[in-house]
């Protein structure tokens, strides 16, 4: 293989020209952007290997409605040769449905011996939690006892011999995003992407060019080049490409591209660059490049907790399900994520943390004011932290519109959090009955 032929391998491998096909992509799908099998030419070839993790806590509980899909880049199904996780034979197949017990992690691993393929894969989660009479108890009424984890590479080897390994992430759906970008081609340095339409119709994607200048305390270039392109819902579900070949005369170059797409993509980006062993070159290597979601950086949230509810700050987010106890104990794997929680009697009503959670009373402030708390100010050097709840009973004068308290989460996120507004009920209603709306600001 030509020095050439190996560094345009993983453009080659994404370009396979197929037939046209749209596969549904439905509610709570995972796409997996890049999945590669199959044989190069006489020295180089490619496998995927993905790890599905079972992440139920409790023993006995099966995963058996979950399915990975695989695709071609066009959507077609792809008959793809796996290794089968039971026979431990090769078996051809275009999905592969689970049946994964308590504490297991399976592996679909393809062979990388028929011809040469590329397109993506599809895991679906259709598992659903059984409802028991007593669902404070039982495990199952919690959606989370039943779902997995998956994490996927893909490895090009040389016979047996393993060249280089690359991480592919689950992707996360995106309508805006960035990615870091480095392009010198006289050293072998290039960067790559894989973009896939999750929209079930055509999608028009822009790529922005922005360019670093000195010095660097300055703007950068946000004109550098911009490249619009269309994925159709048939032909062509996912793009492909180097940077160097979008933006023409690009040969060296150090910046960003940011992205924006009228419906959901899911993207991958590598960075490539030369490989050398004994002071030879020996071929290229890739690195995976985290991409930035500029779509889901907002940090502040409106929502209601209720008695009894339990707050997870850093997400933000507020469990709906009842407070899951066995006799009054709350069951640690339930409560690990949440940070406080509103915990409420006939008479008194307090803001309880948990799990290693701190937080500090911040008195009363208005909207502005509140707005105004910035990441310094809410440092422990500043705030004083505690594991003590805060009393929110009607006689603290606590449980008003503009209270403020922050929040020093579990996870190490600092939160700041103000009642908007407060929902009271007359006799013979009691305070258990009482809710409360909360802006919520999380610095992450």
């Amino acid at each position: 293989m030509t020095r050439r032929q190996i560094t345009t391998t993983i453009l080659a491998i994404m370009l396979i020209p197929l037939l046209r096909a749209v596969p549904a992509l439905a509610a709570g799908d995972k796409v997996i952007p890049h999945v590669v099998d199959g044989v190069q030419d006489a020295t180089t070839r490619y496998r995927t290997k993905l790890d599905i993790v079972n992440l139920s806590p409790h023993p006995g509980t099966a995963i058996t409605r979950v399915t990975v899909f695989f695709f071609y880049s066009n959507g077609t199904p792809w008959p793809i040769t796996l290794k089968d996780p039971v026979t431990k034979l090769p078996t051809t197949v275009n999905s592969y449905t689970l049946n994964l017990g308590y504490a297991q992690t399976l592996r679909l691993e393809t062979l990388g011996t028929g011809a040469l393929n590329a397109g993506y894969a599809i895991v679906r989660n259709l598992e659903v939690p059984v409802v028991q009479p007593d669902p404070t108890f039982h495990p199952e009424y919690w959606p989370d006892s039943r779902e997995v984890s998956t994490t996927v590479y893909f490895e090009v080897l040389r016979g047996n011999d393993i060249m280089d390994t690359v991480s592919v992430p689950v992707a996360q759906p995106s309508l805006y995003f960035a990615f870091p970008v480095e392009i010198d081609l006289a050293n072998g340095i290039n960067t790559g992407f894989a973009i896939v339409n999750l929209a079930d119709a055509d999608n028009n994607v822009t790529l922005y060019l922005c360019e670093n200048k000195d010095p660097q305390s300055g703007n950068g270039d946000d004109n550098a080049g911009t490249y619009p392109f269309k994925m159709d819902n048939g032909n062509n579900k996912k793009k492909v490409d180097f940077l160097s070949n979008l933006f023409a005369g690009r040969t060296k170059f150090k910046g960003t591209v940011y992205g924006a797409s009228d419906g959901p993509v899911a993207i991958l980006s590598l960075v490539q660059s030369n490989s050398y062993f004994n002071g030879a070159w020996s071929g290229v290597q890739f690195a995976t490049v985290t991409p930035a979601y500029t779509d889901s950086l907002r940090r502040n949230t409106l929502m209601y907790m209720v008695p009894e509810s339990g707050l997870d700050a850093d997400l933000p987010g507020v469990d709906y399900f009842p407070t899951p106890s066995d006799n009054g104990v709350l069951l640690p794997y339930y409560i690990l994520p949440w940070d406080v929680m509103l915990s409420v009697t006939d008479t008194t009503r307090r803001l309880v943390p948990l799990s290693g959670t701190l937080i500090a009373p911040l008195g009363m402030k208005s909207g502005t004011d509140f707005d105004n708390i910035t990441l310094p100010n809410l440092d422990p050097s500043v705030v004083s932290y505690s594991s003590n709840a805060i009393n929110l009973s009607d006689s603290s004068g606590n449980f008003v519109q503009g209270f403020c308290f922050a929040i020093k989460t579990n996870l190490g996120h600092y939160v700041k959090v103000r009642i908007r507004t407060v929902v009271t009920y007359q006799a013979p209603s009691t305070s258990a009955d009482s809710e409360m709306a909360l802006e919520i600001f999380v610095y992450k």
